[in-house]
This record gives structure tokens, sequence and C-alpha cells, in this order.
């Protein structure tokens, strides 16, 4: 026990080092803005979606503004002006709101709001060391142990993705599940044990993540294709299905009922569906598909590079590294690979769904493998891992060391300067969210494009300009 709780203590001490710095200062941007106005709007609201759109009316409205640029902005501010829950949540479920709704009054400022997320790896990183102490046996579980938090903790991705998001939340819920759910296959190998409580286990994991993310359709899809692979052993009946809807079905009816009452699940995937159809750069860049993976594979080289060699591994060395453990992570992988494929962007947090399961498959292909070979050759390889990884990573977090930047308040200073919260404000797109959660009592509207600022102004409809940039700048509308 001292032994892991050393190991433990000395990956965490090496995380800290390499995270310290790395948290963003300043008022909270698009995301984090909305997010946190979803959190003032109470419990209630987040919990019965109240007010949102009808899905009906959605769908309308949807069809009825699908490729104009002009015509998509009036569908986000339609949204917007009727204060939709799950809008402003960005379509996710809420369970990520009622934990940042617990953390806002122990944190006095924006930074340390986001310093609390640093949490959720840290609690993935000593779930993955445990859980692979739990799921394998021996050297080989001790080495996927130290080499699954190692490659998950200390990455590029991990640490730099600390803006207020639910992404990190979803990543703790879907490896408690996938590994549930390698257990599930491994005992199912013996002739004796309970599986059902591991299926129902990992049912109840993946309510959590259905409640925070929508993309966790891939990890339900995964319960269900294990829970299939097993079936002779957990011998389904109605009593067992019955039982099984209900562990899925409880969590969400305590977390999240609007998402069966109100279908705001299904409003989720239409618009992630719309965005990826009608929204070119929809994810905040314009950065190409090969583009995006490419910089994913050069900031963080080493496990993707591991995982090329865990693939050779299992293809050519099956009866040395395969152990149906590795089932539901290659199921998972591939399936979340497909589902975030051209999810284009420069922004780390959306490779992070799909990065626990190519850390759990490579750990564990690793860990079967090496311990195979001599004590001294398996130690050094797995140390060699270590240090490419603190190697890699920490001259990439060094360089986005956070300052306050005096942009991020420069608009929020300008707006307080010139009395404008009760002004009819013209304001660029991106900086929308940050007024409207900051000065709740304004009346902002967005433009995409300066272009369109001159027919806005004709129209009447706002008092002045906001033009943004370095130094915004504000513009009465002429009388």
């Amino acid at each position: 026990m001292l032994k892991h709780a050393a190991i433990l203590l000395g990956l965490l001490a090496v995380f800290y080092f390499l995270a310290r710095g790395t948290v963003m200062y300043g008022p909270f941007g698009y995301d984090e803005a909305d997010y946190m106005y979803a959190i003032s709007r109470g419990f209630g609201a987040n919990y019965m979606d109240a007010p949102t759109l009808p899905l009906a009316e959605l769908v309308r409205a949807g069809l009825s503004r699908g490729r104009d640029s002009i015509q998509r902005s009036e569908l986000s501010e339609m949204i917007r002006n009727r204060d939709d829950m799950v809008f402003y949540r960005h379509w996710h479920g809420p369970l990520y709101i009622d934990w940042l709704a617990i953390v806002k009054p122990l944190a006095p400022s924006e930074h340390a709001i986001r310093t609390w997320n640093y949490l959720f790896p840290i609690a993935t990183a000593i779930l993955l060391y445990c859980g692979a102490l739990w799921v394998l046996p021996g050297a080989s579980g001790l080495l996927a142990a130290v080499l699954g938090a190692v490659l998950f903790l200390w990455s590029f991705p991990v640490i730099i993705a600390n803006e207020l998001a639910p992404h990190e939340l979803f990543v703790l819920c879907t490896v408690a599940t996938l590994l549930l759910l390698a257990k599930l296959l491994l005992m199912a190998q013996t002739p004796d044990g309970d599986l059902r409580k591991y299926w129902y286990a990992a049912l109840f994991m993946s309510a959590l993540a259905f409640c925070t993310l929508e993309v966790a359709f891939v990890l339900i899809a995964t319960v269900l294709i294990c829970g299939h692979a097993v079936r002779e052993r957990l011998k389904p009946d109605l009593a067992f299905a019955a039982r099984s809807i209900a562990v899925f079905l409880v969590p969400v009816l305590l977390i999240w009922p609007a998402a069966i009452f109100k279908l705001s699940f299904v409003k989720a995937y239409l618009f992630m569906g719309y965005l990826a159809i009608f929204r070119k750069g929809a994810w905040g860049s314009d950065i190409s598909v090969a583009g995006t993976w490419w910089l994913r594979i050069v900031t963080t080289p080493v496990p993707w590079i591991l995982l090329a060699g865990a693939v050779l591994i299992l293809l050519y060395r099956r009866g040395a590294a395969w152990t149906p453990a590795l089932l539901p992570f290659a199921i998972y992988a591939v399936s979340m690979f497909l589902a975030i494929l051209r999810v284009n962007t420069v922004f780390p947090r959306y490779v992070l769904p799909l990065f626990p399961a190519v850390v759990l498959l490579e750990a564990f292909t690793l860990g079967l493998f090496l311990s195979r070979l001599r004590p001294a050759l398996c130690s050094a390889t797995a140390g060699l891992i270590c240090a490419a990884m603190f190697l890699v990573t920490f001259p990439q977090v060094q360089r986005l060391q956070q300052e306050p930047d005096p942009k991020a308040f420069a608009m929020l200073t300008l707006i307080r300067q010139n009395d404008l919260t009760r002004k009819k404000l013209l304001v660029p797109y991106s900086d929308l969210p940050t007024i409207h959660y900051y000065f709740p009592e304004s009346h902002p509207r967005s433009y995409m494009d300066v272009k369109a600022i001159p027919g806005e102004l004709r129209r009447g409809s706002c008092d002045g300009v906001i033009y943004g940039g370095d130094a915004p700048r504000y513009v009465p509308a002429a009388p």
C-alpha cells in the first residue's frame, strides 16, 4: 500500500510541476460565460430545462435558417432571447453545471474556479492506476497502472484543457465505465463470479456520462456490445432487462429528468449534427480536419506512437498480449474516433473523449507484453516511456504559461466606463456571451462581420457599436 501511495504522490507531484502557471486568468470566454450564466439561473432551471424550446419548434427554426450566416446568427440570438437552458449549456447535460454551482461559492475568482477543474484529471489518474491493479494481476497490472496514469496525467491536452468545460468530467465517467467492462469480460472467462454487478455498475456510470456530454452515445453503445458478448454468462431475461433499464434511467431522472420528459438529449444530438453540416468552424477554428489531427499528434506524440506499437503487438503477438479486457477499449476507441473525426478545432479538450481509451488500450497492452520480459528491461522501458512523456510535455506547456491578458479586461472596462449596460449594443459575436454574463441587464446583439454593421445601424436596432480587437472602442449610432 505504501509503495502505491508513494508512486501516486510522485505522479501527482510531476503533474503539479507541469501544470503550474497554465490555468487561464481573466474573464470567462465564450463557452465559459454561457455555462456560468446557466448556473446563475439556478438548480431548478437546469434540472428541468426550464425554459427550453420544444423539440418541434427547434427543428423548424433550424431548417428555416440552415445555411445563411445571417440567419444562423438570428437563430442563435432567438434561442438566447428565449433563455433556453439547453442552449446555454451548449447542449450538454447538467451534471457539470451542478458541479460548477457547488464550486462557485468556494472560488473567489475566475482563475480559482478554473483551477478546481484539475480535480477531474487527478481523480481520473488515480482511477486509472487503481483500476489497472484491480483488473490485471501482478507485474502486468502495476506496469499498466503506472503507464496509464503517466500517459494520461502528463499529457498536453489534459494539462492545457483547464477552461470550464465538461469534457474532463466525461473522461472520468468513461474511464470508470471502461474499467468495469474490462473486469466484466475478464470475469466471464472464469467459471464462477457474479458478472451482473459489473454490468449494472457500468450502466450506472454510463448514465452519469449521458448527463454530462452528448457523445456518451458511443460509451452506451460500447456497454451494450460488451454485454452482448457475454450474454451467456449474464443470462438475460425480462427481469434482468427491467433492472438494467432502471439502473440507467434512475440516475438520469435524478440528475436530468428533462432529457426524458422534454427530449432534451434528442435536441442535443440534432444540434451537434446541425453544427457539423451547416457551420464551418463550429468548434471555434477554421483549421482543416487533417490539420486538427496533425496538431493533436505533434503536441502529444508519445501516446500516439505507443498506440501504434500496441496495435502492432496485438496483431503480431496475439498470444503474448491479448486479453478480453482490451475489447472494451478497442471498441470505444474506434467508435469515438469515428464520432469526433470531423471535429476540426485547435482546442485540446475536443480530443479528450477519445483519449482515455487510447491510454487504456496501450497501457494494458504494454503492461501485459513488457511483464514477460526480464525485470530490468521491463523497468527500463517503462522508465523511458515516463521520461519521454515528461520531456515532450514540459516544453509544450512552458510555452503556454498564462499571464493576465489586458485584452480580456478591456471590453468589460469599456462598457463600465461608458455606462453602456442599459444600451442596445451591437457587439462582436465572440464577445456576446461574456458581455451577457457580466452585464445581464444589457441588451447586446452580435455581428459576425463588420460588413453587417451599416445594415444594422440603418435598421435602427441599436444605440451604438462596440468594435473588438486589441483596443475595443464604442461608437454611438448616428441620431
